[in-house]
């Protein structure tokens, strides 16, 4: 683990963690924004009443520096996979190992499921970078838009991956 984030412990998501996750989503994915020239990605134009509804589906785990989340990720489980989406960490405490931290506590709650799968842009480096050091492989590229090709990643969940509980 590294410098300065011994401190910083993921847990399960509260309602009243909801704002703090969607103003830290939308400050996040400024930078994807950018990237592909396109202001409209899901997490720019989700609301609260879509953020719960997450919650209440699966799993939503949060990092918090007193009382503001400056990490965040969800699960859910569909079939035979745990999907993984929406994994952020505040700009200023990036590069410190909160994104693997939340990446490796996410993967704990996928309990059974056979597959760990997620995306990304085609042009997002850091994260392709995250997910493969993390053991994801890449199974499936689509074009979404002419500016935009998802990468969809997958693992095999591991046999001794502990299950946990909502």
């Amino acid at each position: 683990m590294k410098p300065g984030t011994t401190e910083l412990a993921v847990s399960e998501a509260t309602p009243q963690d909801l704002e703090g996750v969607l103003k830290l989503q939308y400050l996040c994915y400024q930078s994807e924004a950018e990237r592909y020239d396109d202001h409209t990605l899901p997490p720019l134009t989700q609301d609260l009443a879509g953020l719960r509804e997450d919650r209440e589906a699966g799993v939503l785990l949060v990092v918090r520096l007193g009382s503001e989340v400056v990490g965040s990720v969800r699960g859910r489980r569909r079939g035979d996979a745990f999907h993984i989406g929406r994994l952020v960490v505040h700009p200023r405490l990036q590069r410190r190992g909160l994104g693997s931290r939340l990446l490796a506590a996410v993967e704990e709650r996928a309990g059974d499921a056979a597959w760990l799968e997620l995306f990304t842009g085609d042009r997002s480096t850091e994260q392709l970078a995250l997910y493969t050091a993390a053991g994801y492989r890449p199974y499936r590229t689509e074009r979404v838009a002419p500016h935009l090709g998802m990468v969809h990643l997958r693992k095999e969940a591991a046999a001794g991956l502990p299950s946990v509980t909502n």
